[in-house]
Formats: structure tokens, sequence, C-alpha cells
């Protein structure tokens, strides 16, 4: 049986933004106000919250802090203490995905072997006596772990025993801070609530104190163990590393956990500066799904993520969403299809050349999975791992748009590429530089097609005038392409359109624009039709498919559609800006197609564009015009979910039937 492959198909508009770049972090010399030190550094060279978070752990005075983000063979103390740590030479990978919201410095992934660590030398600073604070950010490697795990510790004896010194760790399913005092070893561990259960791929904002009367735990700003303590904390000055981070900690194995934002202090951090830590760095909670949204009987919608301007989206197989955006960035919403709301969306990879035009990935997971991604002018591929989380390596494997924009047009337009992947092939849209002209760069107002590593491409269709919406369909490997027609349409001619574009012929398939109407008809008068490809769906002029999805014939999971809806094509489409009387004369919506294989149920109907599908997913725009979204990406979950995006206000919604 043939090998599918899952698809994404992510469209972008323009921006300029630095190519990825790699630098050490800058440090500032003893008395340096905390504006001047830590600036937030990652793959995307630019600094997207402008510090804010090394900002609040700067002005409450750590002596020492490591954001983690370095490349080469040292990390950097943020404060300017100079307590500066090495890296090893294997065991880890620099550049793990971003935690704190809003800031693009990245981290290190230790990979749970003992080579991999971090290790900063012994020093007085380092040795608090009375009071202490130890904060990290970590996010251990899914799934969920069942074994030790040292996560950073200081003054641990190289035999285990006696334990001197400080850290955190992670035992079986919960995170233990342990502190060597004179009446013996503190552990401080939760019981019950946030901190126990720990989940594999979730970023933890982890905090230990100690006071001289208390020892404590917070999880993610709470606080969740306290032991009564007392007495200088216990170095053993003979037999002792300094700070390591990644290694094994109280007889522990190492780290399999990313880590960043790393921070001790020589006193202990109030409840509500913890908690304000974890405010500054944990992203925004989901939105809420308005009210007038509306799904059909038996179907709910919620709200479960924001991405700004996000376009189309990629389901993953290990239950995670692919959101790629009208910037350099693709976002990855880990367990998108879980039960409960997901966590906050990361960067899964900042590419060099803006924007993200397309995502897709295959079906297979394996260390060979692959991540294409189009953008304005290039495709590239990029490794993905489920589970893995920030992809610092691309290879670009084709170029489009490579010739002049139209001339004596109205300039260039559109800006957009898209993607999908099938079995062999990889098929990539490119947007018209015009409205409506003769293309003097034959890559445009085309679909390409190329082997997996770019090879071979050549022009599958051609006068196709934004093809954005592209969709493979599970069921036959066919590719479906839609997308946005021409505007200023004084008959509401020639429709819009889903087709099959490879069951059309010999490529390149000619789909007429601008000169060719739906079913042969020539718009402009004196054009040669009779060869131009009719399209098996019509929608109405202007409006505007961006996304397209076949939900699976043989959709398994938990969240499955009712059978009516399997095996058919869910179209989402943006809607229009042309207004009559000030109200747009199409709505942001998604539609539904019933298909049986590539052919739709009901057939065209010349005289009525919306003879063939049904409203799915409604509700962005009211009588008066107004709108409250825009929809855009679709996608179809492991588990059965519908994913749509709207990229006016950056929500992704998540549709299941109700009582699931």
């Amino acid at each position: 049986m043939m090998r599918l492959v899952r698809i994404l198909a992510v469209a972008a508009c323009a921006a300029t933004v630095a190519a990825c770049s790699s630098s050490l972090h800058a440090t500032t010399a003893p008395g340096t106000p905390p504006t001047a030190a830590g600036a937030p550094r990652g793959t995307s060279g630019t600094t997207m919250n402008a510090g804010q978070y090394p900002h609040a752990v700067l002005a409450d005075g750590p002596v020492a802090y490591y954001r983690l983000g370095d490349t080469g063979a040292m990390v950097a103390d943020s404060t300017g203490n100079g307590l500066t740590g090495s890296v090893s030479t294997s065991g880890l990978t620099e550049g793990s995905l971003p935690m704190i919201a809003g800031d693009a410095e990245t981290g290190i992934r230790f990979r749970g072997v003992s080579a991999g660590h971090v290790t900063v030398p012994r020093n007085a600073m380092l040795e608090p006596a009375n009071a202490l604070t130890l904060e990290a950010w970590v996010k251990l490697a899914p799934p969920s772990p069942t074994v030790d795990q040292g996560l950073a510790l200081y003054g641990v004896n190289g035999s285990s025993t006696p334990y001197t010194g400080y850290g955190i760790k992670y035992t079986m399913d919960r995170f233990v801070f342990k502190l060597a005092l004179p009446s013996g070893i503190v552990r401080v561990q939760p019981s019950s609530g946030l901190g126990v259960h720990i989940s594999g791929g979730v970023p933890y904002h982890l905090v230990a104190t100690y006071d001289g009367m208390n020892a404590k735990l917070y999880v993610n700003g709470q606080l969740v163990g306290s032991q009564p303590a007392s007495g200088a904390i216990v170095y053993d000055r003979t037999n002792m590393f300094g700070l390591v981070l990644g290694n094994n900690a109280f007889g522990g194995t190492p780290a399999n956990a990313a880590m960043q934002e790393v921070a001790i202090y020589p006193m202990a951090l109030s409840a509500a500066r913890v908690a304000a830590h974890f405010g500054i760095g944990a992203p925004a909670p989901a939105p809420t799904a308005p009210p007038q949204l509306t799904v059909p009987p038996g179907f709910r919608v919620e709200a479960i993520a924001n991405v700004g301007n996000a376009r189309e989206l990629a389901a993953a197989p290990n239950g995670d969403l692919l959101v790629g955006t009208g910037g350099a960035q693709v976002w990855v919403i880990s367990n998108a299809e879980g039960p409960a709301l997901p966590l906050p969306p990361t960067i899964l990879v900042n590419l060099p050349i803006p924007p993200s035009g397309g995502v897709a990935q295959s079906a297979a997971v394996g260390p060979n999975d692959t991540l294409y991604v189009a953008t304005n002018k290039a495709v590239f591929k990029v490794p993905y791992i489920p589970g893995e989380t920030l992809e610092t390596s691309w290879t670009q494997i084709a170029s489009v748009r490579t010739g002049p924009v139209a001339p004596n047009s109205d300039g260039d337009v559109h800006i957009t590429s898209s993607v999908a992947v099938g079995t062999n092939t990889v098929y990539v849209g490119v947007g018209s530089s015009c409205n409506a002209c003769t293309e003097a760069d034959p890559t445009r107002a085309t679909i390409q097609s190329m082997g997996l590593n770019g090879e071979n491409m050549a022009t599958l269709a051609r006068r196709i005038r934004n093809p954005i919406a592209l969709a493979v369909n599970p069921a036959t490997g066919t590719l479906w392409a839609g997308g946005a027609g021409q505007d200023n349409l004084p008959w509401g001619h020639p429709y819009e359109y889903f087709d099959a574009v490879t069951l059309q012929g010999t490529p390149p398939i000619d789909y007429g624009w601008p000169a060719c109407e739906e079913n042969h008809h020539a718009y402009v008068a004196g054009s040669d039709c009779s060869m131009q490809a009719v399209p098996r769906v019509e929608f109405p002029a202007y409006s505007t498919l961006l996304g397209a999805v076949f939900y699976p014939a043989n959709q398994m999971g938990q969240y499955t559609f009712p059978p009516a809806y399997r095996g058919g094509a869910f179209i989402s489409m943006h809607g229009s800006w042309h207004a009559l009387n000030g109200v747009p004369v199409d709505a942001p919506h998604v539609a539904y197609v019933p298909m049986n294989g590539d052919v739709p149920v009901t057939p065209v109907n010349w005289n009525d564009p919306t003879a063939q599908w049904s409203e799915f997913f409604t509700g962005f725009q009211d009588a008066s015009g107004n709108r409250i979204g825009r929809t855009a990406g679709i996608a179809v979950g492991v588990s059965g979910s519908l994913f749509v995006a709207d990229n006016q206000t950056g929500t992704i919604y998540r549709i299941r039937p109700t009582g699931m």
C-alpha cells in the first residue's frame, strides 16, 4: 500500500527580518544596570520581548545567571560577575527551543549521557551560607520520564555521598530540591498537585529557596513543597564539584532534558518575586472562542492557542500541531490533540529567508522525518523529530520567483508560496505577481512539482492565479488545489474552485487565468479556452480559498468525526475584501465538500457555485460586515480533531464532536 504523506500548506506575507545568526551573550562589568546585560539572543538574531524576563532576573540580584543560548564551548554569566561555564563537546545540543514567552533566547538540550553537561568552577559567590535561591526553566524529554535525572546542582561530592551543597533533580514523577545542612539532607518535594506527575515535553519554571528557616520549592510560580530548616549550608571544600548542569545529581542519572535561564541568588526570593518571574516568562493563556462562532449540531469549538499571523497548519503524528506564519518562524503547539488545552505555542524553527510560507510533514515518525517549508522565494526541508523542539538546520532544495514581475502590471501583489507533499513528490503553489497579466517569470501563477530533495523541478499547472490551498487526498494520493481568484469582476465570474490537479492530464495543466472562465468560457474576448482544465468543485468569486484538508475515510481516534464527514474535504475561505454597500460580499468560513474518493458527491452546477458544499464553521462576520476573524489554514489531527487558524487574531481553533 502506498505510503501517504500528511499535508500542510502554509502561505505567508512578505517581511524583512535578519537572517539567522549566532553570537555569544553580551556581558557587562559589575555594577552595570540590568538593562545592559543579558539581552535575549535567539536563532533569529532578534529580540522579541525587549528582554523583559532577563531584566526581571537581573533586577533581583543574582550572583550568576546563565541564559544558555550560547554557541561554542563556553556559557556566559549575564550578571557581569565573570562566572563563565564550560560546555562538554558531546552529549548535548545547543540551541534548544525557547521556553520564555516572546523571547527568542534558546537553551541547551542535554541528551541523557554522562558526557553531556555544563560546568562552572567552584567560586565563593556560588556558596551562600544562610540564604539561597536556585532558579531554572526545564523541559524533560517526552514521554514522561521514569528515571531520576540530575538537573542543576552545586557542591555535590564526587562520590555522591555524603551529600553537600544544593541542587534540583527530577525523581520518578516529581521535582525535588535537596539541601545539605548541619542536621543532614533536607529534601523538599511536592506530595500532590502541580509538582507531581510531570509531563515530558512541557516547560517548567523551577525555583528552590532557603532563608535560614524554611526550604521551599516552587513550580510554575506556585509553592509546591516546604520543609522547616536551619543552619548554614554545608559544602565539602576538599572534594567537591562546582556548578553542574545536566549531569549526575545526588547519585541520579544524567538529564535528558532542555534547560535555560539558570540563576543563583545569595538570598531567598519572595513568593511574589517567584510568581513575577513566572508571570513574565510564561506564555499568555489561550484565547476564548467568541460565542457567535457556530459549528453544526453535534460539534463543539474551542480556542486552544494564539500565534501571531497564523496561516497554514499541519498536524504531526505525535499529536503536535505545526503553525506556519507570515514571519520567519514555524511554531509548534505541543500535544494539541490531548484531552485538555495544550501548552502555549513555542517556536519550532526560524528560517533564514522570511516569510515561512508553508510547512508539510510526512506521516511516518522516525529519525529521518522531514518538514518541508515554502517561503516567498525558496523551498526548504528541515529535519523534524516529534518530541524534539528546536530545529537549527535546514536545506534549501528549490527556488521560486526567480524571474521578474510582469511588466506593465499592478506590481508584485502575491508573495505567498504553499507546499504539500505526496509519497515521492513535493508540490509548491506560487502566486501570481499581479491581478491579471501575462507572467514573465515561469514559476509565478503555477504549481511546481519536484522530488523530495528538490530534484527534477517542473511546472505541474500554469495560469492558476494564486494556488494557496493545496491538499493531498490520503485515499488516492491526488493533489488538489484551490486559491484566490481574480479581483474586480463585474459579473461575478470566473468562479473560484478546488480541483484535482494531478487527474487533469499531462502537465503543464492550463487553468486559463486571466483569459478564461470556468467550463471553457472566455473571460477575455477572443481567448481560446478549449484546452483549459475544468475544475471539479466551484465556489463563488472572492471566496479566497486559503486552506484545504481531506478528512481521512479511515480516520481513527478519540475525536473522529461521524461517518458523514469522512472522506470529504474541508475548505477554509478567507473571505472577500470586495464590498457591496459596505459589507464584504463573502464572509470568512469553513465549508465541507462531500466526496467519494476524488469525485464530489454533488456534480458542478455552473449556475450555482454553492451547490456542492455546506457551511461548517461560521460566525466570523456579522450582517453589517464587521469581522472578528478570518479563517486560514486547516488540518486534521491524528486523533480526529479539526484545527482551523484565524490569521486576523492569531487564534487556533479546535473542533471536536460533542461529548468527546
